[in-house]
């Protein structure tokens, strides 16, 4: 695919600066996904399944790898609507073609850049760095697990538990479990405190996704597999380790809903890529 079309129009181009991926497991295991390409950049982030899963591949990594796949295919003068329909489309196929996915299981939130539209798009909690402004919606629902979970933890402390026993069995997570199997009642919403957005099947109206017209020239995208991102790598992968280092269970410094068990890399999968636009 090539947007020659619009390079002859106004000389805008992508220039990749730096990309990374890691799964908190394995890369083999990671629900990120990144594809580039001269009309399009896209960071997509799979929602991980809280409950047994039996599928060679994660719901997370089966949606991720969907939607990269409609980016390699469509033409660069879509618009973020009309590109969602599409990707319902093929999740309504996939669903229908095979009975072993859990209904409602396929969920991811992404960050798009249309060379064409010269935009970025932000569907969900991916973070962005765009006109030297930091993006980052966080949904309210997390928040309020993610406290939760400290809450228990905090608990678990004063009654003697050691930071290792918690680290081996993360007993925060064990009690939000519950609640974050009732998430999914909330995707897309509209008029609802706890509402937010992502991919999934779903219809997804415009005024849920944070459109952003390009006026500088280096775009940051990544995950929120980094509690904090800034526009190079290094940097923002030094403030992880430092949050990682003080805080492994992320309750403290950065409440998250997941910490770092034993023998994972972080606290979630993390993508992160940096790029140039512009002649």
């Amino acid at each position: 695919m090539s947007c020659t079309f619009q390079l002859t129009r106004d000389n805008r181009m992508i220039k990749i600066l730096e990309q990374f991926i890691q799964g908190r497991l394995n890369h083999d295991g990671c629900e990120d996904g990144i594809f580039h390409s001269d009309c399009f950049v896209v960071l997509v982030d799979g929602a991980t399944y809280s409950q047994n899963n039996r599928l060679e591949e994660t719901p997370g990594q089966i949606i991720k790898h969907l939607i990269l796949r409609v980016f390699e295919d469509i033409r660069p003068n879509l618009y973020i609507t009309e590109i969602i329909e599409l990707i319902n489309e093929r999740i309504a196929r996939v669903y229908s073609s095979n009975s072993d996915i859990p209904p409602d299981s396929l969920s991811a939130t992404a960050v798009v850049y249309s060379a064409h539209f010269n935009e970025v798009w932000i569907i969900g909690d991916c973070q962005a760095i765009v006109n030297s402004r930091h993006y980052y919606t966080n949904n309210r629902i997390e928040v309020v697990l993610s406290e939760l979970r400290a809450i228990v933890l905090h608990s678990y402390q004063l009654r003697g538990f050691s930071l290792d026993s918690l680290l081996k069995n993360d007993l925060g997570r064990v009690a939000i479990e519950p609640f974050l199997r009732l998430q999914n009642d909330f995707q897309n919403t509209r008029n609802n405190p706890y509402s937010y957005t992502c991919i999934n099947g779903k219809p997804i109206y415009k005024n849920q996704i944070k459109i952003i017209s390009v006026r500088k020239k280096y775009v940051t995208f990544s995950s929120d597999g980094y509690p904090k991102i800034y526009s190079n790598l290094r940097r923002t992968e030094d403030y992880l380790k430092q949050v990682l280092d003080n805080d492994p269970l992320m309750f403290i410094q950065y409440q998250a809903t997941k910490g770092m068990l034993h023998d994972l890399e972080s606290y979630d999968d993390r993508s992160y890529i940096r790029f140039q636009v512009g002649p």
